[in-house]
């Protein structure tokens, strides 16, 4: 059988797999047949378009001006994008060694469906126990890959004589 004196092996552009990941926007990969009749192994291009979630986050991180100690600073705030095609779904945490000297506020993101085209807000605020510099980070889990979305905080903070 022709079948089984060829091998077939796939040969991906995107190594994640076609189409499979979630990956919305162009997408493409090749499958390569290996085979023992003359010419060069015969390559077959697929293209599609993936339809999933795609976030996009306006700030990689948030910078605090110097805060006097053991008071509270104003908000500052970072949005959310659903890119995609599909809906967007979130949970917002957050971690790091000095995580609490901040504080999120107003989670307008985490349990939320995000429908495609639309954003939501996340805000922090610090509040510094001593005079040092801080920092920590807002990791936001998501169904739009593999990897969460991670925004930076610092700030520092100050005593007043």
């Amino acid at each position: 059988m022709l079948v089984e004196r060829n091998r077939v092996r796939r040969g991906l552009h995107n190594r994640r797999g076609f189409l499979a990941d979630g990956t919305s926007g162009p997408q493409s990969a090749g499958i390569v047949i290996e085979h023992n009749a003359r010419g060069d192994a015969l390559t077959v291009t697929l293209k599609g378009n993936g339809a999933g979630a795609a976030i996009d986050v306006s700030r990689a991180g948030l910078t605090f001006k110097s805060q006097v100690v053991d008071t509270m600073s104003e908000p500052m705030t970072f949005t959310i994008t659903n890119s995609g095609t599909a809906a967007l779904e979130t949970t917002v945490a957050l971690g790091g060694e000095n995580s609490a000297e901040f504080a999120v506020t107003g989670d307008a993101c985490s349990g939320m469906s995000l429908p495609p085209g639309t954003s939501c807000r996340i805000g922090v605020v610090f509040q510094p126990s001593s005079e040092q510099i801080f920092n920590a980070s807002v990791t936001i889990a998501h169904n739009a890959g593999d990897t969460p979305v991670t925004v930076a905080l610092s700030g520092s903070g100050f005593r007043v004589e």
